[in-house]
């Protein structure tokens, strides 16, 4: 999970009309938007997102979407996408996944991807220690009473204190809630992620919102684990 580094200032579109929305696994031009996003916001700091576009639209915005593994939403900004998040139900399932039921499909759209990129081999050493990691981390016996978000990331310019000045919007918080409002409506008590310590932005945002930090001791790069309660009401919740 990670908000993305801080960037240069630019026109900004008209913040009077926004939206959250759902990602139509269906819908190419909604997954290409989705695995673009995905792209900008984590290529620093997320090895899957170095895997090329293709596979991010075909399997994480497209597969894992419709076979409801996961779900994903955009924000959009006057009709334009300036926020993403990701987020599941069953954690150890989808990180299982990639290395179980859906293997060929993954092992298929790699493939193609190197085909047209042949530089991303160079990028699989990574990808593949961050999914041997997760699939080896030791969930509690609950794990089925919370979610975990996978990916949540921001345009610069659009959590910046400029933007909130100019509208009034507060992009990083209206997107969690809507998150957290989603999976307390399925049922859920609470929400994992799991933040890079040297994301500082990142760090900073969700130990402001969070209940509780731990470490994360199985992680390859220092992380650490944020946890939302989920049976908080709004007025409640951690600011």
């Amino acid at each position: 999970m990670a908000l993305s580094p801080v960037g240069s200032d630019a026109k900004l579109p008209d913040a009077k009309t926004y939206r959250v929305r759902a990602v139509d696994p269906d819908n190419e031009q909604d997954t290409e938007t989705a695995a673009s996003l995905h792209a900008r916001l984590f290529r620093e700091i997320g090895p899957i997102a170095n895997l090329g576009e293709r596979l991010l639209a075909r399997y994480c915005y497209g597969h894992l979407i419709r076979t409801g593994m996961m779900k994903a939403v955009l924000f959009e900004v006057g009709g334009q996408p300036v926020g993403l998040a990701a987020f599941t139900g069953d954690s150890s399932a989808l990180h299982h996944a990639a290395l179980r039921r859906h293997l060929p499909f993954v092992v298929r759209e790699t493939m193609r991807a190197l085909r047209e990129r042949p530089s991303l081999l160079l990028r699989l050493p990574a990808a593949a220690t961050l999914i041997w990691e997760r699939r080896r981390e030791r969930l509690p016996k609950s794990a089925g009473s919370f979610a975990e978000v996978t990916a949540f990331g921001i345009l610069p310019r659009f959590r910046s204190h400029k933007f909130v000045q100019l509208t009034g919007l507060h992009v990083p918080d209206i997107l969690l809630d809507f998150v957290l409002d989603d999976l307390r409506a399925q049922g859920f008590l609470q929400v994992r992620g799991v933040v890079l310590v040297s994301n500082r932005p990142a760090v900073s945002f969700f130990t402001r919102r969070v209940s509780r930090v731990d470490s994360f001791p199985s992680a390859v790069r220092p992380s650490i684990q944020v946890w939302l309660d989920l049976t908080l009401d709004a007025d409640h919740r951690p600011r």
